[in-house]
Order: structure tokens, then C-alpha cells, then sequence
């Protein structure tokens, strides 16, 4: 085959408008901008007079990706839980859909401007739900961790190529600290901030520069292997990229960092599942693309017109064209999910095994229905390792029924290293899929197991309806190192009873506390069985029954508790404060005593006051020794003790070491009487290695404002507060786990007794004093620049 009129060497999230109008003939490029960051269901961008529609060459795509995250060097630090990221979202509907984009099709592209004549044969691959396989870190040898830098690139930059990226990866393959790729492998790589990346092509296009890219995804081929990576830029502050890959990131702006860099990667990461082929340049290894004008190449890969971003389980990610939504709806072809008329989804609660020599293990497989009636679903399955049969209790089955599969490994067994079983529902045409990473270990090898324990809350089984408790859900090993274990509630809960854990995944020798909460319309049940599963980084699933009863209200009175924050850190030696706050659920409000248990060794509690009235708040101070136990997440519970009811809240608190920070209330000195519009001013100083991540300002322990840098200035509205004493704090959290509260202000509100405000005109005017403030604000932040 001859190359392809336009090289696709990779395919990339543009940063600027610069790249269309320079760069179209080399790479697929749209720019990310805060105004695009909206909802799905929009209308893509395409060529004028070419209406964007997705072509099939005849390339590969990756049927159910396996994704590795891969570290360039240990200084990566991507601001979030990436893991969790692809956990959540490889396994989800935001791959359900890609399913339009099969290969077991004839190709569609026209010819010209292909050179392989429409109606060849496709790859016969389908698309399906992955798996998150693991993160490794890794060391890239001196002759590919940095080179000469190209004029473009800011001073003290480490630079790299892309031919750079290709080597080391390859390498890494090789030498096996990377796994060996297949079909489903893709590597996504992610850099320090600093790194500067030259990509491809002539000209070539830079990194989180003007016109350059926010990340792209490429292919590696010699004689030996092949296989699909992709390339992400830090996306922090001071890197470029947040500037131009989604909403402008500011200094200690994590959060805004970690969406950006998550919406580009799910960009890439849907490119490279229907274009995976795209480093190979030709048509014959081009998936789906979408030229637009020939000439021009605006449209592109299935990301490239539809740069806007939308929440996926909690998850920033890109919004993708589908070709199907279009052809009846082009306005809102942008999407992040989408259903045909009768549809339905295939899935695996734990979607990684590990499956030794001799034995057998079972596999459960649900399905859902996601729309309208779907007919009998045909089940199959393939991609077994050697050794390892296969077999299910039912082939054929209607929504949402499941099924499972049993998998057995003979005695012959050998190491198997992240096999990828695919499971196939089909209804006619329409076909769903979804991955099962497989690791197969000899006979009488030792395979990582755990047990899961639920224990009942001190104060019963038995919830009122309105009210709460918090069971403790522990896990233990029981062979190998099994690790993040993810909890979720298996099967059902009774009716209007939700569920929630205080921290959803845990390790061997942890807890979490789930909080069942009934509402106030809860129907009354006795003993009703629920069950609470956790599945380990290996796929293994356990799981654990629990018990609850709802009653019939016997007495006209009722409350409820709560915690803020429900997770806190506190460093050796130091303290922090959380707020317990009450609530009248029924009838009048009555005393209410407080208590917290289960709490890590070397940690106290205290209440301020001990005793409240319902409706009221109290000072739950966590005191950690300077030999506390270092714990992360460990739970704990308070315990509401009224005439009519009990009730608990569930929280976690991690112990730090000792970071040697303090920190300062500056503003107003202790015993001032203040009025109006009170400043707040902090100061913090942080340990060696350690760095600031926000300065809490507090008043009566409630947070009244919140800075990334020191000094910290904030403004409380004392008018909204009762006469009399307060109680002002500061806290300092830093990068490693500590949190450090000043010692407190105590000022005196005295707005009776304060002159009355001028007003022009003599009119009063809420909207005066917050344009005031605004103009005082403006001030602030005009010094911090300077």
C-alpha cells in the first residue's frame, strides 16, 4: 500500500488555535478551552461544508483495552488518583458505546481518498469494556531521558523526543519491566513537570506551547513487536498546559490540574481504541478518521470535534463523536454515552483474577438493561491462555438476569501474565463486550486471598426511620499481598435505606465505616440481610453479610448526626478539629450526649460542649500523642446517646508524622471586639521536604475561607454570627498528610453596640457592601501578584 495522503504519526489534543491553521496536513487537532468545557450532548466542529462523519480504513482498533499507566521517572505527580480514573472508567458506559465502532464491518472509506477500496474486509475486532491493569514507574537509560532543547522550549526544561519515547518503552518491554503488549495493551505515559516533548513530523509540534498539543497517542512497530502508547504532559500549574487544555489552573489548583489532565487522557485514550494503528501512516493501518475537507483535514479522529468535557463517575473526560447519534441528531453527536433503542450492558463487578494451576474459579457476569426491551442475549467467551477451559452456566439469557463463568486451570499450568478474556453478549447485531485480565500461576503457587468482615455498631442493629448507624467493615490477609480492596454494596439494601463508606477502598488490616441511613419514610423490616463485596487490585472478590432492622417509630421525637470534614488528618503532636452537627428529624428537640469510639491508638477526643440540644452543633477535637500509631483512613464513630433514639456517625482520621509546621492567626489579635466585615489573616511555615496545600481559615471550627499560599486573607461577616465570643483558627494541610491547627483568637462580636454603615444617599444596600468587598478583594489580590 502506498502512504497515506496525510501522515498520521499521531494524533493529539491541540493547545491553541494556531495548530489548525498551521498543522492540519500532520496532526488531528482541536483546541481545549474553559468555553468548551460543557455537557454532552453537543454538536461537534467540523469542516465548513463537510458535516463530520467517521470513515473506516480498514485498521485495527483495541477490543477491550488494557490500559497501563506508565511513570516517566518517579517525579510524576498527576494531582489525582489516575488508577482510579481508568478503574472507574474502562469499565463503564463510557465504552459501552464505542461498540458502534466494531470492526467486524467492510470498510467505508471512499477511494479516493483512500487507496483500500471500500467494501474490504475489516479486522473483525469488537470494541467492549476494559481493564485498568496497573501503574509502574520506570527509569528511562541516559540516552533517552533528556536531549538538546529546541529554541521553543522554557529555560531549565529536561527535553525529549517522541523517537525518545518509542526507544524507552521498547526497551522496557524488553528488559520485562514493562508487560510483554498484545492486542489490547496500551501504554499511557505521563510526564514531571518540566518535560519538554517534541513530537513527530515536519515541522514538529511541541508540548503545551501555543499551537502544540495537550497530549497525543501514537503506535511502536519493528520486526519484533507492536504496540499503541500514549503521551500526557504534566498538566499542573506552571507546565503550559494549564493554560490551554481545558479551564486555566491556578498555583495549588489540583483539583483543576487532575480534570484537565483526566479529560485530555480519556480523549486519547477513545482515539486509540478506534484509531490504534495511527502511527503506521497508512491506509491500510488506519481505523476510523474522519478527513472532512481532503485537503485540509479538519475533522479527524472521533475526539477531535468534540473537545468538551463531562462528569464520568465523578471523572473529568472527553466528550466523543458518535456516528450513529449523528446520522439522526447531529446537533448533539458529542457524547460520552449513547444506547441504540432496545439496548443493554454487559459487565463484571471484578474484572481482574488470578487463577492458579489445579484449581477453578468463578466469574460472575451481570447485565443491565439500558433501554427499552432488549431480546435473549447470546453469551460466549474467548482469549483463553493454554491449560486454562472454560465453561457457563447458561449461554443464553434475558436482561438483566446474569450468568457465570467457571475458568479451570489443568496441572500443566504456566505463567500467564494479564491475559485478556473477552465476554460476548449479543442480541442480533447489536454485541456488547467486556475484559477479564487473567493471570494464570502454576500449580501450588500461592495466590493473594483476603477475608472481609462486617461488625455491628455498638448501638444495634436496629435504625429508626430518619436515623443512621455505622457498621465497621475490616479485611485481613489470608495469603499473598493482596492490596486495594474496593468495597461496594453487593445486591440490595432495604427500601429507602442508602449506603455509604467512609472510605471506599481499603487495605489488609484496615476499616472502613458504612453508614446505613433510613429516611424518615422508611418502611418498617426486621433483620433483613444486605451485603457489603470487596475486590482486591487482583480481581478477587469476597464478600460479607450484614444485618438491619428498621423499626416502627415509638416515640414522636428524632434526630440525626453528621460530620464535617468526615475524613481529617492531623500530624503527631498536633490536634484538629471536626464539627458534629445535629438535626431534629421528628417531633421536639431534645439532649443530646456525645461519645466517639474506635479511635486509633494514641488518639483522644473531646466535645465541646459534651451534651447538646438537637439542632445544635458540637467541637469534636481529635488529639493525636507524639507516638500516636501511624494509621491512614482509620475509622471511628461518634455516637449520639437521646431519651427516644441512638444514633452514630461514621468518620476516618490519618496520623501523620510530626511535620514540624506551624501556623498563626495574624489578624485580629486575641481579645479584639470586632463588627461588620471582619479580615482574617493566617501565616504558615512548613517542615523541610514538605509544601503548602491550603491554609484554612475557621471560625467556631467552621470554615470561613481558604488559601494556596501563605499568608492566607480572608473575610467573616460577623453580622451572621451571635453576640459574644468566637473562637478564630487557623489550619495548615502540607504535601505530606499533616494538618496543623494554630492556637486559637478569641474575639467578641459587637455589632449592636458598632456605628451604623454609611451608605450614599442614605440607602442601605446589601449589593454596596459586596462590591465593597469585591474592590477589597481586587486589592488583595493585586498585592499577591506584585
Amino acid at each position: 500500500m502506498t502512504s497515506r495522503l496525510w501522515p498520521l504519526w499521531l494524533a493529539a489534543v491541540s493547545l491553541g488555535e494556531p495548530a489548525l491553521a498551521e498543522r492540519k496536513s500532520n496532526v488531528e487537532m482541536r483546541p481545549r478551552s474553559a468555553a468548551r468545557m460543557n455537557a454532552a450532548g453537543t454538536a461537534p466542529t467540523c469542516a465548513p461544508g463537510h458535516p463530520c462523519h467517521m470513515l473506516y480504513y480498514g485498521g485495527k482498533v483495541i477490543p477491550n483495552v488494557k490500559v497501563y499507566v506508565v511513570n516517566w521517572t518517579s517525579s510524576v505527580s498527576a494531582g489525582g488518583d489516575l488508577g482510579a480514573f481508568y478503574d472507574v472508567i474502562t469499565n463503564s458506559t463510557y465504552l459501552d458505546w464505542l461498540n458502534e465502532y466494531s470492526t467486524n464491518i467492510t470498510t467505508t472509506a471512499p477511494s479516493p481518498p483512500s487507496t483500500v477500496p471500500p467494501g474490504s474486509p475489516g479486522t473483525n475486532q469488537l470494541i467492549g469494556r476494559g481493564v485498568y491493569a496497573g501503574t509502574f514507574t520506570i527509569t528511562p537509560a541516559s540516552a533517552n531521558a533528556s536531549g538538546t532543547c529546541p529554541s521553543i522550549a522554557p529555560s531549565g526544561s529536561t527535553c525529549i523526543t517522541d523517537a525518545q519515547i518509542q526507544s524507552e518503552l521498547n526497551a522496557q518491554i524488553v528488559a520485562g519491566s514493562l508487560p510483554a503488549p498484545d492486542e489490547n495493551s496500551f501504554y499511557f505515559t505521563y510526564f514531571p513537570l518540566g518535560t519538554f516533548i517534541t513530537g513527530a513530523g515536519t515541522p514538529p509540534s511541541y508540548s503545551c506551547t501555543s499551537g502544540g498539543f495537550c497530549g497525543y497517542h501514537s503506535t511502536y512497530k519493528d520486526v519484533a513487536r507492536e504496540f499503541y502508547y500514549g503521551v500526557m504532559p504534566d498538566h499542573s500549574f506552571g507546565s503550559g498546559c494549564n493554560l490551554g487544555c481545558g479551564p486555566t489552573c491556578r498555583s495549588g489548583d489540583t483539583a483543576c490540574a487532575f480534570g484537565n489532565l483526566t479529560s485530555t487522557s480519556g480523549h486519547e485514550l477513545e482515539e486509540a481504541i478506534t484509531d490504534a494503528e495511527v502511527g503506521l501512516q497508512t491506509d491500510a493501518t488506519t481505523g476510523w478518521y474522519d478527513p472532512g475537507d481532503n485537503a485540509l483535514k479538519q475533522n479527524g479522529e472521533i475526539g477531535d470535534m468534540c473537545n468538551a468535557s463531562t462528569l464520568v463517575a465523578g471523572f473529568n473526560a472527553q466528550n466523543n463523536f458518535s456516528n450513529l447519534v449523528a446520522a439522526t441528531d447531529t446537533l448533539h453527536a458529542c457524547v460520552v454515552s449513547r444506547v441504540a433503542a432496545n439496548d443493554f450492558s454487559i459487565s463484571m463487578a471484578a474484572n481482574r483474577r488470578t487463577l492458579a494451576g489445579s484449581t477453578s474459579i468463578t466469574v460472575p457476569i451481570a447485565t443491565a438493561i439500558t433501554s427499552g426491551t432488549p431480546g435473549t442475549l447470546a453469551l460466549s467467551f474467548s482469549g483463553l491462555p493454554a491449560h486454562v477451559t472454560g465453561s457457563l452456566d447458561s449461554t443464553s439469557i434475558s436482561p438483566p438476569a446474569g450468568a457465570v463463568l467457571t475458568l479451570t486451570a489443568d496441572s500443566s499450568a504456566t505463567t500467564v501474565k494479564d491475559a485478556v478474556v473477552q465476554i460476548k453478549a449479543a442480541d442480533g447485531s447489536n454485541i456488547h463486550t467486556a475484559g477479564l485480565l487473567l493471570n494464570v500461576v502454576p500449580t501450588g503457587t500461592s495466590t493473594n486471598d483476603f477475608s472481609l468482615n462486617v461488625a455491628a455498631p455498638p448501638s444495634g442493629t436496629t435504625l429508626a426511620p430518619g436515623g443512621q448507624a455505622a457498621w465497621i467493615v475490616s479485611a485481613a490477609t489470608v495469603a499473598g499481598t493482596p492490596a486495594n480492596i474496593a468495597l461496594g454494596i453487593g445486591g440490595s439494601l432495604p427500601t429507602r435505606v442508602t449506603a455509604a463508606f467512609s472510605t471506599a477502598t481499603i487495605q489488609p488490616g484496615g476499616s472502613s465505616a458504612l453508614t446505613l441511613t433510613a429516611a424518615a419514610n422508611a418502611p418498617a423490616v426486621s433483620n433483613a440481610t444486605f451485603t457489603v463485596q470487596g475486590t482486591d487490585s487482583g480481581g478477587i472478590l469476597h464478600t460479607s453479610p450484614g444485618q438491619v432492622s428498621i423499626s416502627t417509630p415509638t416515640t414522636a421525637n428524632d434526630f440525626s448526626l453528621s460530620l464535617s470534614p468526615a475524613s481529617a488528618t492531623v500530624a503527631r503532636g498536633q490536634s484538629i478539629d471536626v464539627t458534629v452537627a445535629s438535626s431534629v428529624v421528628l417531633g421536639t428537640a431534645e439532649s443530646i450526649a456525645l461519645s466517639a469510639t474506635v479511635l486509633p491508638s494514641g488518639v483522644t477526643a473531646s466535645f465541646a460542649p459534651a451534651s447538646i440540644t438537637a439542632g445544635a452543633s458540637s467541637m469534636l477535637t481529635l488529639s493525636a500523642s507524639s507516638s500516636a500509631a501511624l494509621v491512614s483512613s482509620a475509622s471511628f464513630t461518634v455516637t449520639g446517646s437521646a431519651a427516644s433514639a441512638i444514633h452514630s456517625a461514621a468518620g476516618s482520621i490519618t496520623v501523620a508524622s510530626s511535620t514540624g509546621a506551624t501556623v498563626a492567626v495574624t489578624l485580629p489579635t486575641d481579645g479584639a471586639t470586632v463588627s461588620g466585615l471582619v479580615e482574617i489573616d493566617a501565616t504558615a511555615t512548613l517542615g523541610p521536604g514538605a509544601t503548602l496545600l491550603k491554609i484554612e481559615l475557621l471560625v467556631d471550627g467552621a470554615v470561613v475561607g481558604s488559601s494556596t499560599a501563605s499568608p492566607a486573607q480572608g473575610f467573616w461577616r460577623s453580622t451572621e454570627a451571635t453576640e459574644g465570643p468566637h473562637l478564630i483558627k487557623a489550619r495548615a494541610v502540607d504535601s505530606n498528610g499533616g494538618s496543623t491547627l494554630s492556637a486559637s483568637v478569641t474575639v467578641t462580636v459587637n455589632n449592636a453596640g458598632a456605628p451604623p454603615a454609611k451608605h450614599g444617599g442614605g440607602c442601605a444596600s446589601a449589593g454596596a457592601e459586596f462590591a465593597a468587598l469585591l474592590g477589597l478583594l481586587a486589592v488583595r489580590r493585586r498585592r499577591r501578584v506584585t
